[in-house]
C-alpha cells in the first residue's frame, strides 16, 4: 500500500508524483487531496485576510509553499481520469468535513465543493 496525504499539492510535477504513487503500489494507493474552495477558506480570502502562509506572497519564500490550487470536483476527476490511465481505479471514496464539522453534519453534504476540506480515494488495481 502506498499512501499520500495532502502531499501531491505541494509538489513540482503532481502529475509525475501521482504517476509514481501508481507505480510503485501492488495493492492499494491512498490518496488525500485538499479542497481550495471550501467555504470556510474563501470566505477568509474574500475578507482579505491570508488563508494561511502558504498562500499569497510574502516577501520572503515560504520552506513549503503549496503550488496546485483546485476544487474537491476537479481532485475527484484528477484521481478517478489519471488512476485509471494507470491502470488503476477508485475503489472507495470519501469526502471529509473539515474543523467546522459538528455545525453542518458528519453526513455527506449537499455542497460538497462548499462544505468539506479534503478528498479522500482508495484505488486499486483494475481488473
Amino acid at each position: 500500500m502506498v499512501t499520500a496525504f495532502d502531499v501531491l499539492e505541494h509538489t513540482d510535477d503532481f502529475h509525475h508524483g501521482f504517476s509514481e504513487l501508481c507505480r510503485v503500489a501492488r495493492e492499494h494507493v491512498v490518496i488525500t487531496l485538499p479542497n481550495a474552495y471550501e467555504l470556510r477558506t474563501r470566505l477568509r480570502h474574500l475578507r482579505g485576510k491570508p488563508i494561511s502562509q502558504k498562500y499569497g506572497l510574502p516577501a520572503a519564500r515560504p520552506s513549503d509553499r503549496r503550488r496546485w490550487f483546485f476544487s474537491l470536483d476537479e481532485a475527484r476527476a484528477f484521481v478517478r481520469d489519471s488512476g485509471r490511465e494507470h491502470g488503476w481505479q477508485v475503489a472507495d471514496e470519501r469526502v471529509l468535513l473539515g474543523p467546522q464539522a459538528n455545525r453542518i453534519g458528519r453526513a455527506m453534504c449537499r455542497w460538497p465543493n462548499l462544505l468539506c476540506s479534503t478528498c479522500l480515494a482508495l484505488l486499486q488495481p483494475r481488473g
